[in-house]
């Protein structure tokens, strides 16, 4: 039997990190799995839970950078791992130095956005070559990006994300405020600024009593995200959450969701609006288009495009019949392409191909 190390940064509700824990449910049904997280001070109780009911093995990093390389390589060598999956830069670094070391034949890297800084780039890409067996890309732009910037295309794989459904299908009953929501860190990659624009458009078009822009998130822009809701002067219509712990909740009491990435892989905020059956306004990024299909269950944007954001806003808004039957079918769709089943049996695949060219 294999033995598995899978590396998540964290375990906190982060795209990466719950499909790093979907992964360890989902391969210790086959094989042994130790789970390790990098940074172990952000640990969410939730998550530890559903680590305990799996039997998966965790494993807590502790210490400086270097001390966690000793200890990965320390536990991977007594655990006879032998194979290694990651999602992230930091785990990708692990991965391939200490895989390397150890000379664990399966190095299986993990490339999670459709673009990068440069210096990761050129990190990941050295990682990518040189160390690892493959990477695995959440996203067919990703993949391409890559590719385009000098990765080899003979060792990149696609797998998208999945989705765990623990309900079926809601659709929030008419109202005459409509709220509208958006799940994500605050960070420049979500583009909030363009956003509260959408939303300050759509309320010059239809007035304030009518909607209802919930942000929920947390980041290091918060304060600018306030900066601007007031310069826009829609304090009215906008309600700002900093990570509250009931975010299904709020899901479930909304109408529409907004997503203005800049960049993404497959996003994992909207499969989670999909599956509350909310219809999707994005930004045309990533792979949002596998998603997203225009006019079927919502629609997609240029990045940036406020005005077209916001006229979708205001289509929806006024049409609630419109608005239920896009989510219907967003979670139809959800359900029918990104299931746990298809997300196995891919890693079940490349696992089985790495194994056989090896022997």
């Amino acid at each position: 039997m294999h033995r598995i190390a899978i590396i998540n940064n964290w375990l906190i509700s982060g795209g990466a990190e719950k499909q790093g824990l979907i992964l360890a449910k989902t391969l210790n049904k086959q094989f042994k799995v130790f789970l390790y997280v990098y940074y172990s001070d952000k640990i969410e109780e939730k998550f530890l839970k559903e680590v305990e009911l799996n039997n998966i093995e965790l494993i807590l990093l502790k210490g400086s950078h270097l001390k966690k390389f000793y200890t990965f390589y320390k536990l991977c060598k007594k655990n006879k791992i032998s194979i290694i999956i990651s999602y992230l830069f930091a785990g990708n670094l692990l991965n391939g130095f200490v895989g390397s070391l150890l000379n664990i034949k399966h190095r299986i890297g993990g490339i999670r956005n459709s673009s990068h800084s440069t210096i990761k780039n050129f990190i990941q890409k050295i990682l990518h070559n040189r160390f690892l067996s493959l990477s695995i890309s959440n996203s067919y732009k990703g993949m391409v990006e890559c590719v385009k910037s000098g990765y080899n295309p003979q060792k990149m794989v696609v797998i998208h994300n999945c989705f765990e459904f623990k309900t079926e299908d809601h659709y929030t009953e008419e109202n005459s405020e409509v709220k509208i929501i958006t799940v994500a860190r605050f960070v420049n990659q979500k583009d909030y600024l363009t956003s509260i624009k959408a939303i300050n458009y759509a309320v010059s078009k239809i007035g304030n009593k009518k909607i209802r822009y919930i942000i929920i998130g947390y980041g290091k822009l918060e304060n600018k995200i306030k900066e601007w809701i007031n310069e826009y002067e829609i304090n009215d219509n906008i309600m700002l959450l900093i990570n509250p712990r009931n975010v299904n909740e709020y899901l479930l009491k909304a109408d529409i969701y907004l997503s203005t990435s800049l960049f993404e892989g497959l996003s994992n905020s909207i499969m989670e609006a999909m599956s509350h059956s909310l219809p999707i306004i994005a930004t045309n990024v990533g792979d949002n288009s596998y998603l997203v299909k225009n006019d079927h269950n919502g629609y997609l944007t240029e990045i940036g495009d406020h005005v077209k954001l916001g006229s979708y806003i205001v289509e929806l808004t006024n049409d609630s019949g419109k608005r239920l039957e896009f989510g219907k079918k967003s979670f139809l769709h959800l359900k029918e392409n990104f299931s746990n089943r298809k997300f196995e049996q891919s890693y079940l695949n490349v696992i089985n191909k790495l194994v056989e060219n090896i022997q």
